[in-house]
């Protein structure tokens, strides 16, 4: 519980900071504008109906490029740094190319270095379902019941745990023989 109260305190003060930084934006010249200051602030001048939890997996994401190259003007990053941060990084890039198309149209950075990214390709091996003995074996080992229709919900449906935990009894259609995760 400690631990999600202190994240939410460094959000408070985060979002803070960000409030301050989008007032200094305003006022500075496109081509001074700094990676960390953009990508901190840069939201707060484009409101969305995005949720909090969504905004907050947003500013995840581009952390680790602020921490980076922050002391960087945006107009200095290049295509060879954004390649480089996408071979080590490929969930970021759909965040940055997002952040740097919203500072081309303001002119702070001269293009999206991030839409001429190329993402390797995935080379971890893709979840497969068991097989019917690999099944059988899985809910042989299941010792409560209530796991075991989990289980069995699971490797039919397709669903992963987190869905499967949170279903409620109005998310299921015993009738039609459906439910919604």
């Amino acid at each position: 519980m400690a631990r999600r109260e202190g994240d939410m305190v460094d959000r408070v003060e985060e979002e803070r900071v960000a409030r301050k930084r989008s007032k200094v934006l305003l006022r500075m010249k496109p081509e001074e504008v700094k990676v960390e200051v953009w990508l901190s602030s840069y939201r707060l001048l484009f409101p969305d109906e995005r949720t909090e939890r969504t905004k907050r997996n947003e500013t995840d994401m581009l952390r680790p490029f602020r921490r980076e190259y922050g002391d960087l003007r945006m107009c200095d990053v290049t295509a060879f740094h954004a390649q480089a941060w996408a071979l080590e990084n490929p969930s970021h890039v759909r965040y940055l190319k997002r952040a740097w198309a919203k500072a081309v149209l303001f002119r702070v950075a001269g293009m999206n270095v991030w839409s001429v990214v190329e993402v390797p390709v995935r080379t971890k091996e893709r979840r497969r379902p068991p097989s019917e003995l690999e099944l059988t074996r899985i809910l042989a080992a299941c010792e409560d019941p209530v796991f075991a229709s989990m289980v069995r919900v699971a490797a039919f449906t397709g669903a992963r745990e987190g869905g499967l935990i949170r279903l409620r009894w109005k998310d299921v259609d015993r009738q039609a023989r459906r439910m919604t995760v």
